[in-house]
């Protein structure tokens, strides 16, 4: 992909933007090539953001300084400072509603479900894993349910309760000693209407990500 193709996908996210009538490949200097590059990567790339579950992209565009970086702290894209609007990949990006809380968390509500990012404190979850897991999860209902955040993904495979959830980072943690320390961010905290919900929800994802593993990633517009 062309700088040119990089930077129109790259627009609605960031406040330097090139002029696209030109051939960014020639005209671009070397450090303008590499933030551009470093961006699109975070956000396209095969470990970007926009990868992540589901298939539609949300543009949220936060109207103070502190929500947008609370946003790209929740969106693993702290350190990014040329960053104006955050992406969320959602099942349904005109329902899809993005907020901060007064408290700082980030939630995403659709039909039928709201979701919640936890970040954990990273000393407290080296030191007590179930510990830590159990001080995000008292802030929820019983009826909430978790996932772990990995990196800028999801480990949705495994979706259980406040006493599963804790046991499944515990067992990651020892699993993957070396390593977890660099990718276990924390929790998404999922609440549904009820039963159906969670079964039309995970159904409407997984069926988004079987058709974008046919037809590839679909070029950004804005909301």
């Amino acid at each position: 992909m062309n700088y040119n193709d990089k930077m129109l996908l790259l627009r609605p996210f960031t406040n330097f933007n090139y002029d696209l009538r030109r051939n960014l490949d020639k005209t671009l200097t070397p450090s303008q090539k590499r933030q551009v590059s470093i961006y699109y990567d975070k956000i396209y790339g095969d470990e970007g953001i926009a990868r992540k579950r589901g298939y539609e992209l949300k543009v949220y565009r936060p109207r103070s300084k502190k929500n947008l970086n609370a946003a790209k702290n929740a969106q693993n894209l702290k350190g990014l400072g040329q960053l104006k609007s955050v992406p969320f990949t959602v099942a349904d990006k005109q329902n899809a509603r993005i907020r901060i809380t007064k408290t700082g968390r980030l939630t995403v509500k659709e039909k039928g479900v709201t979701r919640t990012i936890e970040l954990c404190n990273p000393t407290a979850l080296v030191k007590d894993p179930i510990k830590e897991i159990k001080r995000l999860t008292d802030r929820h209902n019983k009826k909430s349910r978790y996932s772990v955040l990995s990196g800028n993904f999801e480990i949705n495979t495994f979706v259980g309760d406040a006493v599963s959830i804790g046991n499944q980072v515990k067992l990651l943690t020892e699993r993957y000693e070396e390593t977890y320390q660099k990718w276990l961010r924390g929790i998404a905290v999922y609440q549904f209407n009820d039963q159906v919900d969670l079964i039309e929800y995970k159904k409407k994802i997984n069926n988004a990500k079987r058709k974008k593993k046919r037809h590839g990633p679909k070029k950004n517009s804005r909301n």
